[in-house]
């Protein structure tokens, strides 16, 4: 798995050289059977890239409708797509879509912290206290770890 910077400084690197994500895409479908790395992309996600352009081909700008879908109905979509896991439904819905309703349980940052200020990692137990806001809880989580804030918890 990449850091942050590193996955940052490749996707700027392909915009730069490609022009738009629609270009990398494209190229990604084209170079999708190579194999090991190609600019910093492994094969795997060039796969996932070539998925996700069969599926907008197949189904237009379906995807536009991710916002307003129920969340189980969205993630069952996209994790559809091969590449596309609970993970990066969770990641999409937050960043890209801007959802509210989204509690990231399979990210080991949001659980590291959850242990640390809810006392656990059972996700039923802390909804009960962030129900209706997962999203902004989990980001406040992401910031407690990003600013080594959790040190200061007993």
């Amino acid at each position: 798995m990449l850091s942050g910077a590193a996955a940052n400084s490749i996707i700027k690197r392909l915009i730069i050289k490609f022009g738009s994500s629609d270009a990398v895409i494209t190229w990604a479908k084209k170079n999708s059977k190579n194999k090991g790395p190609l600019l910093g992309v492994s094969e795997r996600k060039r796969k996932a890239l070539s998925e996700w352009a069969d599926f907008v081909h197949k189904n237009g700008k379906r995807w536009i409708h991710w916002r307003q879908m129920p969340l189980d109905q969205f993630k069952n979509e996209l994790t559809s797509i091969w590449g596309f896991g609970n993970w990066a439904s969770d990641m999409i819905a937050i960043f890209y879509l801007g959802r509210m309703d989204v509690w990231p349980q399979s990210d080991t940052g949001v659980l590291k912290a959850s242990k640390i200020v809810f006392k656990t990692s059972n996700r039923n137990k802390i909804l009960t206290y962030i129900k209706g806001s997962e999203t902004v809880a989990a980001i406040y989580l992401w910031e407690l770890l990003n600013r080594k804030l959790h040190k200061s918890f007993n």
